[in-house]
């Protein structure tokens, strides 16, 4: 089932963590005797290391990128670099994505609970297999090709972030559009200094920006994982109960559906712990309006990194909120499916039909102002169209403002 999968792509992502930060600042390893994710004593110089990386995003990064996104925001001009306008406003958002990741990550007892609602997937997974030790025999194509399809998705989105996206960081970074370069320069002139000054800033500041958003994109693809983790675990069980080929019986069909709730209730409070993951469709919006507003109106001067780099971030952020909607809509589906054959099906038990009556639908909403119908059956496919119509409207209303 998806334990395999879950945890090969975890132990993947940790690797990725640990790279990024050439082993010098993580929170996090694979206990490899125990399989289960497992908490750096946060006395040990990783730990520490990586609460600095918190705190400095937190009260510095963070804080200077906002300030230099208000200046541009108020003060744009024709003579401004488009490029380098973008992407300050792309950075900001990233590290406003980021740092409550970092504050659970860089917090020990945070991060122990963290760790604990992981291995708490883990353990309750294990637990369903025995409920039905023959479960292999049953399973239907549709669970089979539910996996592949969300590890196939997983791991495009992986390979872009770890290599196309980060490799193509330097180029940026090397440049005068630099935002780290743009903001030092906007300081202070050390351009006058001469060549040689002006080129050891450009490769210092790029050296630290490329290396910065490679710890900043493996901790983001990290909790991409988590998340996606949490989401599949309910989703292939669930569509198990309603798509296989044997019946598991009234006791054994409530059993594991009540320990999806239990996994669902543990995934979905952590997710609003980790903050920014609950404003996923807000991001969404903004990164997705943000490229297509630069796109439609810049495609004129032919900036191939301004064009690359906008039109990647609306596939890349359409591509997410599209995913991100279907597998919720999907648990939300399969859960109202399975409640309502399992009613039918004991109508006739008085005692079925009280413990039916008491279970509660296991779609999963991620969202921070919900509806009450989003609350009860989760998200919908007509979420997407929502998304699509706010960055439209949004972006037209940009560019009428502009003119």
């Amino acid at each position: 089932m998806w334990s395999s999968t879950g945890k090969s792509l975890l132990r993947c992502r940790l690797a990725q963590m640990q790279r990024a930060s050439f082993f010098l600042a993580y929170c996090f390893y694979w206990d490899a005797k125990k399989s289960v994710l497992s908490p750096l004593k946060s006395d040990s110089y990783q730990s520490l290391n990586f609460h600095g990386f918190y705190v400095v995003t937190t009260f510095f990064v963070m804080p200077v990128l906002t300030m230099r996104s208000v200046v541009l925001l108020l003060s744009v001009s024709e003579d401004e670099d488009k490029l380098m306008v973008s992407m300050t406003f792309l950075g900001t958002a990233l590290i406003w994505v980021i740092i409550p990741h970092l504050r659970m990550f860089g917090r020990p007892p945070e991060r122990e609970g963290f760790v604990s609602c992981v291995n708490t997937m883990f353990v309750l997974e294990e637990k369903l297999k025995e409920i039905i030790p023959d479960l292999s025999i049953h399973l239907s194509g549709k669970v089979a090709s539910l996996i592949r399809q969300i590890s196939r998705s997983l791991n495009v989105l992986y390979f872009t972030m770890d290599n196309i996206i980060t490799f193509g960081v330097p180029f940026l970074a090397l440049s005068k559009s630099s935002p780290t370069y743009a903001l030092l320069l906007s300081g202070y002139d050390f351009e006058s200094l001469g060549c040689l000054v002006s080129t050891l800033t450009l490769i210092s500041t790029g050296a630290m920006t490329f290396f910065y958003t490679r710890m900043v994109l493996a901790v983001i693809s990290f909790v991409i994982n988590f998340v996606t983790h949490g989401v599949a675990l309910v989703a292939v069980w669930t569509l198990v109960l309603v798509d296989s080929r044997v019946e598991f019986g009234f006791i054994k069909s409530v059993k594991i559906y009540r320990c999806l709730t239990i996994i669902k209730n543990f995934h979905v409070d952590t997710c609003h712990h980790l903050g920014s993951v609950c404003a996923h469709h807000a991001f969404s919006v903004v990164a997705a309006t943000t490229g297509l507003y630069f796109l439609l109106t810049e495609y004129q001067e032919i900036d191939p990194l301004l064009l690359g780099g906008c039109g990647s971030l609306v596939v890349v952020s359409v591509a997410l909120e599209m995913a991100t909607i279907t597998y919720l809509a999907m648990v939300g589906r399969n859960s109202a499916r399975f409640l309502e054959l399992m009613r039918n099906m004991n109508r006739g038990d008085k005692l079925r039909r009280r413990i039916m009556a008491s279970l509660g639908s296991n779609a999963i909403n991620l969202e921070v102002i919900s509806s009450v119908e989003t609350m009860r059956n989760g998200v919908g496919l007509e979420y997407f169209m929502n998304f699509v119509t706010r960055v439209t409207s949004y972006t037209i209303d940009l560019i009428l403002t502009k003119n």
